[in-house]
């Protein structure tokens, strides 16, 4: 185990290039809970303009950036930029530039003028971003706004057909009148950050009783596009249980992860997956154009080790399905399967993935990998809230990339300053739902999973 770094808890965060609010309608106002929020000041936030709607949810939809001088009027309400925007508010309000020409928001990929700034470029797997697309399910878009969710992080990608960030990968919403989105460029520990909050979010259906808080902070490590990213939590409270995706699941990439002749299959998810050796029945979504079939006639699987799963046909485990041939991905392109194994359990998945149009390869990472949601919440028997990765602060889950490629060894993050590599501090959360432990079990996965 490498050696404890110091962490400052209490990282100062000053604010550059402000975007000033002035959106006509008030924000909902939010006291954090925890010490993982970045509470930037309000007067240097810009936010989600709900144009003075109350009590209804804004549900499956997607934010759009209105830049300063620009004014747009809605359901009688006039408001100033730079605020977001939802979409359909968006497409139709009514709106104006600095000098009384009208101003249209694009609500879809266009030319990007109206995602979201970070102020700063990353090199996210290897393609560079200034901007993204959030929306109400957690995510931010960096390809096209979507609003996809329920899925892991693997299926988020080929779903939305963009490589994006989820928080907390489900259906939730944001209760006008209640709930309130903002972002803000600001400097963490003397590096340029952008700040994507997500304050008092409901699941899709849910009330102001409940209390969906969380946060994806980006921060910039250099010129080249390295960057850093803080997952913080603060509230996870009267989340539907059996929101999420169907778990818990072994990610297949058909041109590596099989063997010709034989029915074991490499997998990281394997310690994470099964509770133990048993022979048991499993579902499957396949991505991709796939070479061979014989993915297709695995229905049972047991764990034969931490990083390996076998393949039967039957119930008994006794008849193996054999590999006939791997993925030829210069003729076919890439091609995965997702196996889950308990259509009962409903995963919660939160991280990042990237999806390649052309060549259909996908990566992901996922630091809550086959972590089921009942476990996840405020109360629950591993609250994220109370997890930790690479922090001294209870809810905040930190990691980054360098030269496109996923980091988690906290040597190569934050400067080698700020970060403490926490050891037991999981405190059962990862270490028992899923595979992703500290050390060398955590850069397994992804090294197995990301490829990168």
């Amino acid at each position: 185990m490498k050696k404890a770094l110091a962490l400052v808890a209490a990282v100062a965060v000053s604010v550059i290039t402000p975007l000033s609010a002035s959106a006509n309608t008030t924000p909902e106002s939010y006291t954090p809970a925890h010490g993982a929020y970045r509470n930037v000041p309000t007067a240097d936030r810009v936010y989600l303009e709900t144009f003075g709607e109350t009590g209804t949810e804004y549900d499956d939809r997607n934010m759009f950036y209105v830049p300063a001088g620009i004014t747009c009027e809605y359901n009688s309400v006039t408001a100033t930029g730079p605020f977001v925007v939802i979409d359909y508010a968006a497409q139709a309000a009514n709106c104006t530039d600095a000098s009384s020409n009208p101003y249209t928001i694009e609500t879809n990929a266009g030319t990007g003028a109206n995602a979201l700034p970070f102020g700063f470029d990353i090199n996210f797997y290897g393609a560079h971003y200034t901007k993204a697309w959030p929306n109400t399910n957690s995510g931010l878009m960096f390809d096209q706004p979507d609003n996809a969710y329920n899925n892991s992080m693997g299926a988020n990608a080929n779903d939305a057909g963009s490589s994006s960030m989820s928080a907390l990968n489900a259906d939730l919403g944001f209760l006008k009148g209640y709930s309130a989105f903002w972002t803000a460029q600001t400097t963490i520990d003397g590096h340029p950050a952008v700040v994507f909050s997500w304050d008092k979010n409901i699941p899709h259906g849910g009330s102001s009783s409940d209390n969906l808080t969380y946060q994806i902070v980006l921060i910039s490590r250099g010129t080249n596009g390295d960057f850093d990213v803080e997952f913080n939590y603060d509230a996870l409270v009267g989340l539907d249980s059996s929101t999420g995706h169907e778990g818990h699941n072994v990610w297949v990439d058909l041109a590596s992860d099989v063997t010709i002749g034989s029915n074991i299959i490499n997998s990281a998810d394997a310690a994470s997956a099964f509770p133990d050796n048993s022979c048991v029945n499993m579902g499957y979504d396949d991505y991709g154009t796939a070479t061979s079939s014989d993915y297709s006639n695995v229905s049972y699987m047991k764990k034969e080790s931490a990083t390996t799963v076998s393949a039967w046909s039957d119930d008994t485990c006794t008849t193996p399905v054999d590999f006939t041939a791997l993925q030829n991905v210069s003729a076919d392109g890439n091609a995965y399967v997702e196996y889950r194994y308990d259509s009962s359990i409903d995963d919660v998945a939160a991280g990042w993935s990237t999806y390649n149009p052309t060549t259909s390869e996908i990566k992901w990472f996922d630091f809550l990998r086959n972590t089921a949601w009942a476990d996840a919440l405020d109360g629950g028997a591993h609250p994220i809230i109370d997890g930790k990765l690479n922090s001294t602060v209870n809810g905040r889950y930190f990691f980054g990339q360098r030269g496109g490629a996923t980091v988690t060894d906290s040597s190569q993050l934050g400067g080698g300053s700020t970060l403490a590599n926490t050891g037991g501090d999981f405190t059962g959360l990862l270490a028992v739902a899923s595979a992703l432990v500290l050390g060398g079990a955590l850069m397994a996965i992804r090294r197995r999973s990301v490829k990168n």
